[in-house]
């Protein structure tokens, strides 16, 4: 039933029909589920991470995306939520929509490497970030971060970052493009290298929503039920990455993520 209900986009209504029981005992059933989802799977497919886990997502980016170095790609969803009754503007976003926002840890093969998610749809990627317990344990140095490490074809050690859009701050462990259209080669080298990298997110989102079609509409329940839906959805779609490889049918076949031409050509996804 959950997995119908999350799967499909249907409404609420339409999911107790199918499976003749009343809307209420849908809501309960899809409630426990997702929770149920996330304490088992979490350990699993979303474990916390460890030095070893961030150079293993750093070897990916450089053998994958050529951009060595790199722990992670950093975004933000909207995930649309019915307004809460008297809770002001605060779920308000840029929009028009009322919403809750996922922050996700990406690695080079979409897959999350953390989530956060609840925080009001008002803020930015960047105070979404600053508030979060992943920003927050960021800028205080308590993540496990690997030490730094020297580049290909250098001798001085380099630190290992995070990648995200112009939203985020820059800092010596969180890169962001370059501003600006007047760029020198370098910058714009950087920038493209950077956007091959930070895509990763996108596709994770992209791929997301194309297999979860709730995401597509607005969620009816309260945010805290509309947080534990999310947070079950991105364990699940680590699980269907892990567990399907790349062919027709599976969880992210063609097209559902960007790929390199034999030529070196990006090509972006079609969701």
């Amino acid at each position: 039933m959950t997995l119908r209900y999350l799967s499909s986009g249907d409404l609420i209504l339409d999911i107790a029909l199918v499976f003749r029981v009343s809307i209420s005992t849908a809501r309960i059933a899809v409630k426990v589920t997702c929770h149920a989802l996330w304490i088992r799977l979490q350990p699993l497919y979303m474990p916390i991470p460890t030095t070893e886990t961030w150079v293993h997502v750093a070897q990916g980016f450089g053998r994958t995306w050529q951009f060595p170095n790199c722990i992670g790609a950093v975004d933000g969803k909207h995930v649309q939520i019915k307004c809460p009754k008297n809770s002001g503007s605060v779920f308000f976003n840029y929009k028009g929509t009322y919403s809750i926002v996922l922050l996700a840890v990406v690695d080079c093969n979409y897959k999350f490497v953390m989530v956060d998610v609840g925080a009001y749809g008002k803020q930015s990627d960047g105070g979404v970030l600053e508030q979060s317990k992943f920003g927050k344990r960021l800028q205080q140095g308590k993540l496990p971060l690997p030490k730094d490490l020297h580049l290909p074809n250098t001798s001085l050690p380099a630190p290992f970052v995070f990648v995200g859009d112009e939203a985020f701050q820059l800092r010596t462990d969180f890169f962001s493009p370059y501003p600006g259209s007047v760029l020198n080669p370098s910058e714009r080298v950087l920038n493209y290298r950077l956007s091959r990298a930070r895509r990763c997110a996108e596709n994770a989102f992209g791929i997301l929503v194309t297999r979860w079609r709730i995401l597509k509409r607005t969620m009816g329940e309260r945010p805290a039920n509309s947080e534990s839906n999310v947070k079950a959805m991105c364990v699940l779609h680590n699980f269907l990455m892990d567990a399907y490889t790349a062919s027709e049918d599976s969880y992210c076949g063609p097209g559902y993520a960007d790929s390199v031409s034999p030529l070196g050509q990006r090509r972006g996804a079609q969701w």
